[in-house]
């Protein structure tokens, strides 16, 4: 039980958490539970940094995520205090903010996150391998369509020759494409 409150409290950033179970036995083999939780303060984000990253600098790739080193504005939105779940949400931002202009290929290689041995201070390190950016060269409707006027799916291609490759824009096409074969009747199309 003490493990799992202590996981809980450092997915909130509360690292140094002390909890101390007090155990006092009573009669008829029975036994009293106390927990005293002494919660400490919040780890605190004090730097955000990013490791081969070329095209796009430190500061862009900070402003895409979620989690801060801190602001004015920090202690009503807590953007400063680390959670492991909101950095995998930030994780997620950054590789769609690759995958939207063009660099299919990125990828974070790693993630180091240092606490202090106070445990009030967090480092946050992304290692990433950016790939190189693609364009399209064509895109083409295939497959079996029946009765479905092959005119009106190729006006919902919003991907075009000589741009660049854009995550964002393919899966509108492709949801487009879905909305439109499930208007023909076919309820579990793949695009």
């Amino acid at each position: 039980a003490v493990l799992s409150l202590k996981a809980e409290y450092y997915n909130r950033g509360l690292y140094s958490v002390v909890i101390t179970p007090l155990v006092v036995p009573l009669e008829r083999n029975r036994v009293s539970i106390s927990v005293a939780i002494d919660e400490g303060e919040v780890a605190k984000i004090t730097s955000i940094q990013f490791v081969g990253n070329k095209v796009f600098s430190q500061n862009t790739l900070v402003a895409q995520m979620g989690l801060s080193t801190g602001n004015l504005l920090s202690w009503w939105y807590k953007d400063n205090q680390y959670s492991s779940d909101k950095l995998s949400g930030d994780i997620e931002t950054i590789r769609s903010y690759y995958l939207n202009r063009g660099y299919i290929n990125f990828k974070v290689n790693s993630i180091q996150v240092q606490l202090t041995p106070n445990k009030k201070s967090v480092y946050i390190t992304l290692n990433l391998n950016e790939g190189s950016q693609y364009t399209i060269k064509s895109a083409k409707l295939a497959g079996e369509i029946k009765n479905v006027p092959f005119s009106e799916l190729e006006g919902l291609i919003l991907i075009k020759s000589g741009k660049i490759v854009d995550q964002a824009l393919i899966n509108k096409t492709v949801e487009s494409l879905k909305t439109k074969l499930g208007d023909y009747g076919y309820a579990f199309a793949s695009v």
